[in-house]
C-alpha cells in the first residue's frame, strides 16, 4: 500500500492492524445492523491485506476517508466474483522457494515472495465469506406488514466511504414493485451527491407507483489518523505523542428519513392525481439539517488512550466530536459504548 511519514513495511503493518481493530470493535456493537456491516467489512479488509501482500498495492484516500479507494475495492470484488484457481498453489510455491534457498543458500527475491502472496490471495478469494460490495448488486425484498423492505451496499467513489442503505416501500397500486426499475434509481441516488432526504425525494418523484416511507443510511468513515490521512487542524493535538498503533479515530453516521404523510396533487383540473410523500425535517437539530435527514446520529470509535486524551481537551472536544456518541476500545480489545 502507499502512504506517507513512515517506511512502507511499517505503514502496511499499522494500517491493516488498525483496520482489524476498528472492525473488531464494530463487531461488538449493540447495533445488529452495524455488526452485519462489520462482518462483511472484516472479510473485505482481510482480502485487501492479502491482495496488498501479493503485490497489488492498496491505495488509500488521504483527503476524505483514510480508507481504500473505490478502484481497488472494485478490483477485489471482481476477483471475488471470478473466484479463479491460482495456476500454482501457495504450498507448491513455498516448497519451491525453500528448495531454492537450500540449493543457493540465500534468501529468495522479493518477487518470489510476492508470487507466493498472490497465490495466497487467490486461494483466499475462492473461499471468501460475503464481502461489503462496492456497488448495488441485487435486491431481495421482504414483506413487512404492508411494506416492502430491502437494503444494499455502496462504496461511494466521491468520498471513498462504505455506505449501507435500508428502505421501506409501500406500493401505490395493486401491482408488485418493479425492482429492476428501483435498482437503477438506487444506483443513481446512493452516492454522496444526494443527502438522504434528497435521495428519498428523488425516489418518490421518479417512482410514481411506489411510496418510500422510510430510509436509513449508515455512512462509515473517515478513519482519522496522522499516518493515513491529511487531518483537519483540530485533530493535530489529539494524536500528538501517541504511538502510531493508537493514533486513530473512526467515525460514522446514521441518518434516517421518515415520511409523515402523503399529499395528493394535480397539475391541472383534468390531470391525474399525483401522490407525493412529505418527509419530516426538524429545524432544531442542526446536524440533521446539515446532513439532510429527519434524524442523524454520529459515532466515533477510538482506542482508550485517545478517549482519555480527548476528555482532557476541555472545550476543544466539541469541535472534534460535534455531539457524536463516543465508543472506546480497551487495550485488550473490549468495546465500551457511549462512554
Amino acid at each position: 500500500m502507499t502512504a506517507q511519514f513512515r517506511p512502507q513495511t511499517d505503514v502496511r503493518r499499522v494500517y491493516f492492524q488498525t483496520l482489524n481493530r476498528v472492525v473488531a470493535g464494530l463487531l461488538q456493537s449493540s447495533d445488529d445492523v452495524m455488526v452485519n456491516i462489520a462482518t462483511r467489512l472484516d472479510s473485505l479488509f482481510k482480502l485487501l491485506d492479502k491482495r496488498d501482500a501479493g503485490g497489488l498495492a492498496v491505495r488509500t484516500d488521504r483527503n476524505d476517508s483514510g480508507l481504500p479507494i473505490l478502484a481497488d475495492i472494485i478490483a477485489l470484488a471482481r476477483d471475488v466474483s471470478a473466484r479463479q484457481q491460482p495456476e500454482t498453489s501457495s504450498a507448491a510455491l513455498r516448497q519451491a522457494v525453500l528448495d531454492e534457498m537450500l540449493a543457493r543458500r540465500r534468501m529468495p527475491r522479493a518477487l518470489r515472495l510476492q508470487e507466493i502472496g498472490r497465490a495466497v490471495y487467490e486461494e483466499a478469494v475462492r473461499h471468501a465469506l460475503p464481502i461489503f460490495w462496492p456497488e448495488i448488486r441485487t435486491f431481495e425484498p421482504v414483506k413487512q406488514g404492508g411494506l416492502r423492505y430491502t437494503n444494499w451496499d455502496h462504496w461511494d467513489g466521491g468520498t471513498n466511504r462504505p455506505v449501507f442503505t435500508q428502505v421501506w416501500l409501500k406500493p401505490r397500486t395493486q401491482h408488485e414493485i418493479e425492482f429492476s426499475h428501483f435498482l437503477a434509481q438506487a444506483r443513481k441516488f446512493s452516492g454522496s451527491g444526494f443527502t438522504p432526504l434528497a435521495a428519498a425525494i428523488e425516489f418518490d418523484d421518479t417512482l410514481p407507483t411506489v411510496a418510500l416511507k422510510r430510509l436509513k443510511r449508515w455512512t462509515l468513515g473517515p478513519l482519522y489518523s496522522p499516518i493515513f490521512m491529511d487531518l483537519p487542524a483540530q485533530f493535530g493535538p489529539l494524536f500528538d505523542d501517541l504511538p502510531p498503533d493508537d493514533a486513530w479515530m473512526f467515525a460514522w453516521h446514521e441518518d434516517e428519513v421518515l415520511s409523515v404523510g402523503t399529499e395528493a396533487t394535480k397539475s391541472w383540473f383534468l390531470a391525474p392525481t399525483v401522490y407525493r410523500e412529505t418527509y419530516a425535517v426538524d429545524s432544531t437539530e442542526p446536524i440533521a439539517v446539515e446532513r439532510g435527514a429527519s434524524a442523524s446520529r454520529g459515532h466515533a470509535l477510538m482506542p482508550h488512550r485517545v478517549h482519555q486524551k480527548l476528555l482532557g481537551m476541555g472545550g476543544a472536544i466539541e469541535t472534534i466530536t460535534r455531539g457524536m456518541r463516543l465508543h472506546s476500545l480497551s487495550a485488550n480489545g473490549d468495546l465500551f459504548e457511549d462512554v
